[in-house]
């Protein structure tokens, strides 16, 4: 699956849609108007479609309603260690000793490598943090009815 919010977007670049298309196919099936910005929404988790559009999602999309929340893959998405915590602290002081000692391109590229790292971490995090949030969110609007 692709880093996206939850599976909707995945699937819907899978069928070769844009989000015009499934608008338009809501529009065919159903009769109801969304705007612009109702897709993009639900796809970053901002909104969560109701039950009864997510089987009309999930028919245009030719999922089960499930998968559009579910993971494909193993959620591997751990919270940050202790002892990861303790390698960025330790390379952060060698990149500090390496400009200390006027090995400044060396500290760059250690710096670099280490940012890399961190961000894909916390991009990690907030992947799965979305993803709970808009499932939390579809189970709110399934348990309304």
């Amino acid at each position: 699956m692709a880093n996206s919010k939850n599976n909707i977007a995945f699937y819907r670049k899978k069928k070769r849609l844009t989000q015009e298309d499934v608008r338009e196919e809501f529009f065919k099936r159903t009769g109801k108007k969304f705007t612009q910005g109702t897709i993009s929404s639900w796809e970053n988790g901002k909104t969560a479609p109701d039950i009864n559009i997510l089987h009309v999602l999930a028919s245009i999309l030719e999922v089960n309603v499930n998968n559009l929340y579910e993971s494909n893959e193993e959620e591997t998405d751990q919270p940050i260690t202790s002892s990861e915590l303790n390698r960025y602290e330790e390379s952060l002081r060698q990149v500090q000793a390496m400009v200390k000692q006027n090995r400044k391109d060396e500290a760059l590229d250690q710096l670099e490598e280490l940012s890399r790292s961190m961000l894909a971490k916390l991009i990690s995090l907030s992947t799965s943090y979305e993803k709970l949030t808009v499932q939390v969110k579809a189970v709110k609007e399934i348990m309304r009815i």
